[in-house]
């Protein structure tokens, strides 16, 4: 494949840093086409001086002074752009874009989506700048929080937001792809075999089976609204069966692609139980496969819906992979068809 447009969103932080390296060392392609992207703050005006003081003097000098903070800014986001080519990305010839913000308290990140969008690109890429779970979604709910979430939300392709130490980047070995029954899974795996494998490279696929529901009895509840333990049983096994379809499917669709079978590992996992089971059950397995990076859908939950989950922990699982995992996330949106059903 040849000609993906790459978009890096670029700032002045250490996770930015990260992601470049990261971007550069796993991801990127010679015939990638690279564009890093950054954008300039809003620069405050000030206060204008009110009467008697309104004269052509003061007033000038609010404005030569708004325009002066302008110029500086710009030229700090140029020097950025400038830096970064020239220090990562020197070999990719890369096509720099001082973007100016969107007004608004997600200016930064709905600048970055928009030029995406008109752009046509086919990935983003992005630090993290490791907002607390409950800052995150507190802060979402008023139109905060973080880019790189913003952006998964509200983009149809896949963002890679890359949160791990700068002393652990390096090329892509073991990439987990997390399935369930959704199309955007199915979308994951394509994106995984397509954009991230490489020959050499282990490709796991799990999927979490999930624990029976069950009634909590009250004390004076008759025996015969108690599931009984055999119920649960038959139910478990028949949610693992579930998931066991899952990856086999997944499996398959990998060795459609051109993934060897011996390349491949399936794995069902079970859950830890809890609000954020699935999750855990996947942070556990990273943990233990030492796994480089996480793929996985997003089921394109609404903000509102998806910020009061986050709050009482029941949100998205590529949400809270991308906040608690360290290393990268790339969070798949299903089709495009899908996208505006769920919508």
């Amino acid at each position: 494949m040849s000609g993906r447009v790459i978009a890096i969103a670029v700032d002045d932080s250490e996770s930015s840093k990260v992601a470049c390296s990261w971007a550069k060392g796993s991801l990127l392609r010679p015939e990638d086409r690279v564009h890093l992207l950054s954008v300039k703050y809003i620069v405050p005006g000030d206060v204008a001086p009110i009467p008697p003081l309104t004269t052509s003097g003061p007033v000038g000098l609010v404005a030569e002074t708004y325009a002066i903070r302008k110029q500086e800014e710009a030229a700090r986001v140029d020097n950025l752009l400038q830096r970064t080519a020239e220090n990562v990305f020197n070999d990719f010839h890369p096509s720099l874009h001082a973007l100016e913000a969107i007004g608004g308290a997600s200016g930064v990140a709905e600048s970055i989506v928009n030029w995406c969008t008109k752009n046509k690109a086919d990935c983003l890429i992005l630090g993290s700048r490791h907002m607390g779970a409950a800052k995150s979604a507190l802060m979402s709910l008023i139109g905060f929080g973080s880019v790189g979430q913003y952006s998964a939300h509200h983009l149809h392709i896949p963002v890679c937001i890359v949160h791990q130490p700068d002393d652990k980047v390096h090329a892509l070995e073991k990439i987990l792809v997390c399935v369930d029954d959704s199309t955007s899974s199915g979308a994951a795996v394509e994106w995984a075999c397509t954009h991230a494998f490489q020959k050499g490279n282990t490709l796991h696929i799990a999927s979490v089976s999930l624990p029976a529901p069950y009634d909590i009895a009250e004390e004076d509840c008759s025996a015969a609204h108690v599931l009984s333990q055999k119920e649960i049983e038959q139910e478990d096994q028949k949610l693992h069966r579930i998931a066991e379809n899952n990856v086999k499917e997944s499996s398959r669709k990998a060795v459609e692609m051109g993934i060897s079978k011996e390349s491949i590992v399936c794995e069902v996992l079970d859950s830890e139980g809890g609000a954020s089971d699935v999750s855990l059950a996947i942070q556990k397995y990273v943990k233990a496969n030492d796994i480089d990076a996480v793929v996985l859908g997003s089921r394109c939950m609404g903000d509102f819906k998806r910020g009061v989950l986050g709050v009482l922990g029941l949100g998205s699982v590529s949400d809270w992979c991308a906040k608690h995992l360290h290393i990268p996330v790339v969070i798949v949106p299903p089709p495009e068809k899908d996208t505006r059903d769920a919508e």
